[in-house]
């Protein structure tokens, strides 16, 4: 039998004493001790370490202790065949190796394949190409093994990126516990006001906060905020202007006040909030704000609005109209001028305060919501009870907006006047602060 292997130097081999050194170990594996001398020969020359094994158990007994790249075995072999070590290899093999199969019989070949190896060279065999399929081995299994470090590192990534996330919800679940630790309850009593809030965010925080602030002489402020943005910073400027809101004295004074002193209070308190929260206006950060207070013995109500949404007056008739408009966004400019706007409720009114999440809202048609659908809802509402039209959410919008909150109230106490909404304006600059 002929083989035309070249071990010696000449054309296409380097010099002896100029070897060229390759990355990776090379196990042989045939029964003939001549195809295995000559095979480890080429292999050496090639500049691969090699081991060198007579038959299948000699083989797996070295791979006990070793790791080839490439793996070179004889089908046709005593005992154990190159087949059943192909399929022994892939329960032994600790990391990816090429394996070869050398078979003078094509139907063996197709065995061999089937069975794991990745490629094969047929007896009788040319030096060149058996170095030249060992080589492209080596680049694959070079590959295999980077990619599979790859993964490694990617699922270790991963699971500290796993590990961060499960941190950072728990983190943000205890804020959001401490956020909507500062909401009102959702129903609430006061001298013959009912006041009902509800809030539904998109995400665990909110950049949306309400608030029911009750004060002494009988008065009972109101507020929805609505801060720009969303995520974390939008929730913990909304959390901070809310606590703000909480902790001030200016709400509780008991002072001679103008004619309009519910609608001075509540101009006050918004503009003691721009002047404390302008450091915010570097950030891009402003809030709108709708600021009421309720004075159930008058059966009135002073109302601030900062860019807000304009509340709306739902009398007990059904009629809906929606009181003031515009004024400056809090943080967003130093020198604003705020003005109230002094309305007249009846028993059974109701004045809802909400963010513009109910006027971008998206008909089926793809209109937004806007004002009238904002009236038309809460006609559709007008027989609910408050804690119901408190709680209504927008199911009818083919694109409800993704963060909705209300603040509502509805009089009970005996009437005394006819409802003549009335437009009493004050203006109060950011000069005084909350708690002056």
């Amino acid at each position: 039998m002929q083989y035309a292997v070249e071990i010696e130097a000449g054309a296409g081999a380097p010099a002896r004493g100029n070897l060229v050194r390759h990355a990776g170990t090379v196990l042989v594996v045939d029964d003939s001790r001549a195809i295995l001398a000559l095979v480890t020969a080429l292999m050496q020359r090639d500049g691969y370490d090699v081991m060198a094994a007579n038959n299948a158990e000699e083989a797996l007994t070295l791979l006990a202790g070793s790791d080839p790249d490439v793996i070179i075995t004889d089908v046709g072999m005593p005992g154990m065949d190159g087949i059943s070590l192909c399929r022994e290899l892939q329960e032994k093999l600790r990391r990816p190796a090429h394996i070869i199969i050398l078979s003078k019989h094509s139907d063996r070949v197709v065995d061999g394949l089937d069975a794991g190896a990745m490629d094969y060279v047929c007896k009788p065999f040319a030096a060149p190409e058996l170095s030249a399929r060992v080589s492209a081995g080596m680049r694959i299994v070079q590959r295999q093994r980077r990619m599979q470090s790859d993964n490694t590192d990617l699922r270790c990534s991963f699971d500290r990126l796993r590990a961060d996330k499960q941190r950072s919800d728990l983190d943000l679940s205890a804020a959001a516990e401490l956020q909507f630790g500062l909401l009102p309850a959702a129903v609430s009593h006061h001298q013959g006001l009912t006041i009902s809030c509800s809030i539904k965010p998109d995400s665990v925080l909110s950049g949306d906060m309400i608030g029911v602030l009750p004060q002494r002489g009988g008065t009972v402020g109101v507020y929805s905020i609505d801060v720009s943005g969303k995520g974390t910073a939008a929730a913990l400027l909304a959390t901070a202007l809310a606590q703000e809101l909480q902790s001030s004295s200016s709400l509780a004074r008991q002072r001679p006040q103008p004619a309009n002193e519910d609608g001075q209070r509540a101009c006050e308190v918004v503009a003691g909030l721009n002047a404390r929260f302008q450091n915010f206006a570097n950030s891009d950060r402003y809030s709108t704000m709708a600021f009421a207070v309720l004075n159930p013995q008058k059966q009135s109500a002073g109302i601030c609005i900062a860019g807000h949404p304009r509340p709306a007056l739902l009398s007990a008739d059904g009629d809906v109209s929606f009181i003031g408009s515009g004024g400056f966004p809090v943080g967003l400019l130093e020198t604003a001028i705020y003005r109230s706007v002094a309305c007249d409720f009846r028993p059974g009114d109701r004045l809802v305060l909400y963010t513009d999440g109910f006027l971008e809202a998206r008909l089926p048609g793809g209109a937004e919501v806007g004002y009238q659908g904002v009236a038309e809802m809460l006609r559709a509402s007008a027989d609910h009870r408050i804690e119901d039209l408190a709680r209504r959410r927008s199911d009818g919008f083919a694109k409800p907006a993704a963060v909705r909150c209300m603040t509502t109230f509805r009089s009970s106490r005996p009437p005394t006047r006819t409802l003549q909404p009335s437009v009493a304006h004050q203006t109060f600059g950011t000069h005084s602060r909350l708690g002056s």
